[in-house]
């Protein structure tokens, strides 16, 4: 009987045989590993890392941002308070002080009586330009006493003496007499402040409101040093100064001799005008012409996402030129096997990285993490809305400064072992390698800027096999304004 156990045998070998794997075979194995297998710590929190950062940069530009604004208003304040200052010290009148001058004769009687008048009065018989002028004594606002005067004087003005020995406290002691004008002829002068003493026998008799007070003689006159005249509201002069015992001859001469004394001028005005050139220096002078601008940007698109430190100046009200560096993170790429990398990119993996990859073995799940640093340089023309709103439209282009590729694989060597392997090789990335486009708004809280705006990037050579174009992508900036106001 004829058996058909060779027929089995061969069914069970062809049965036996499995056919090639598929690429979603792969595919769902690798699911399946990934939510298996426990995330690492990064994966677990790498999100609530990200926003901690966030909160810590937000919360220190705040901060800063307050500290810089308060002073500010404090700088503000002291210079707007030293230009009040400046422009009194300019606007005060620079006057020169009048000297107080006292004008002594002695009378022809030879009695040794002074008489004191107002410098604007006239006396009786004596022509105004006379002699006078060459009997001047020069009177400084500054007394200097050798000794107190022992002397008694009626409190009130209009009290009359009849003799002379009533005010001296010893009787032996000669007495000098002075006459001194009443408020009445002070005001009726309208000046005050200097007397004016004249070799007259007949001018008491004259002036009916002058008044006769009573010195003792032991009262130096010390003519050489400056005697003190003050004006009151009411009018009345009132003169300090030093008689001397007597007033002999010897005397009269030394106060002839001093008429050619003058009251140095104090020099106010060059005082006044060096506090003001000395105040204008210390006021501090920033005048920056055009407003700079520098922040921080972030940016996502089809590509990847980008972190940017980003510069901008704004050199005429219509234009402003950016620039900066910026840090593009590609999103990954993951290839099955080398026939899909050859296939997207159009390169074989294995001849791309020579001595990186052994050529004997099966390379799978290979994966690319791409990562561009450039500088964007962008010219834009902007416009200005009502309430520090602004449109803007702008071209340029991003120059490469380097290109990296972090790469990792799996290989099957001929004894059926796993391992991977990864390293870190430059991309061939040119260094001028796109065409920017970018149309956005501006809102500006002086000095803070916030721009937010929409881009498309055109690459000469794409970072990526899946798209040859960046965009459209959102931008977001943050940025610190200095300078004035366009």
């Amino acid at each position: 009987m004829k058996t058909n156990k060779f027929e089995d045998t061969i069914r069970r070998k062809l049965e036996s045989i499995e056919p090639d794997f598929q690429e979603k075979d792969w595919a769902k194995m690798q699911n399946y590993m990934h939510a298996q297998s426990p995330p690492s710590f990064w994966q677990q929190h790498s999100s609530w890392i990200g926003y901690a950062a966030a909160a810590s940069v937000s919360t220190v530009m705040a901060f800063m941002y307050v500290n810089q604004r308060t002073q500010n208003n404090h700088l503000t304040a002291d210079v707007k308070k030293l230009q009040h200052q400046i422009e009194a010290i300019k606007n005060t009148p620079t006057l020169a002080q009048k000297p107080d001058t006292v004008y002594l004769i002695q009378k022809s009687d030879g009695s040794g009586e002074l008489m004191a008048l107002s410098e604007d009065v006239t006396p009786p018989g004596i022509a105004p330009n006379e002699s006078i002028a060459r009997r001047k004594i020069i009177v400084s606002e500054k007394i200097t006493r050798s000794a107190p005067p022992k002397t008694t004087v009626a409190p009130t003005p209009t009290k009359a003496f009849s003799t002379n020995d009533q005010l001296a406290e010893n009787a032996d002691q000669p007495v000098l007499n002075t006459v001194v004008p009443s408020a009445n002829s002070f005001q009726a002068n309208g000046r005050g402040g200097s007397g004016i003493v004249i070799n007259s026998s007949n001018y008491s008799q004259n002036n009916a409101g002058a008044e006769r007070f009573a010195m003792p003689a032991d009262i130096e006159l010390n003519l050489q040093r400056p005697v003190d005249v003050k004006n009151s509201n009411f009018g009345v002069n009132k003169m300090k100064y030093n008689l001397a015992s007597r007033i002999s001859k010897r005397h009269y001469q030394q106060a002839m001799l001093a008429s050619t004394m003058q009251k140095p001028i104090l020099p106010v005005s060059e005082k006044k005008t060096e506090q003001v050139a000395q105040t204008e220096t210390v006021i501090p002078k920033r005048n920056l012409k055009v407003p700079y601008r520098f922040g921080v940007g972030i940016a996502t698109d089809g590509v990847g996402k980008t972190k940017s430190i980003t510069g901008e100046v704004l050199i005429a009200k219509k234009f402003s030129i950016s620039a900066g560096i910026s840090w593009l993170k590609v999103k990954p790429m993951e290839f099955f096997n080398e026939k899909l990398f050859r296939e997207k990119n159009r390169r074989d993996f294995k001849g791309t990285h020579p001595g990186e990859i052994p050529l004997a073995f099966q390379v799978y799940n290979i994966k690319v993490d791409p990562t561009v640093v450039q500088i964007p340089l962008t010219v834009a023309f902007r416009n200005n809305i009502k309430d520090n709103w602004a449109y803007y439209a702008g071209a340029g282009t991003n120059i490469t400064v380097s290109a990296k590729e972090k790469i990792s694989f799996d290989c099957k060597a001929p004894n059926f072992e796993y391992f991977s392997q990864r390293f870190e090789a430059k991309s061939d990335v040119p260094m001028i390698n796109s065409v920017n486009f970018t149309m956005g708004l501006e809102k500006t809280w002086y000095p803070i800027v916030v721009q937010a705006e929409g881009y498309l990037y055109t690459y000469f050579n794409q970072l990526t096999p899946m798209s040859q174009s960046a965009g459209p992508g959102v931008k977001v900036k943050l940025m610190y304004q200095i300078g004035g106001k366009m």
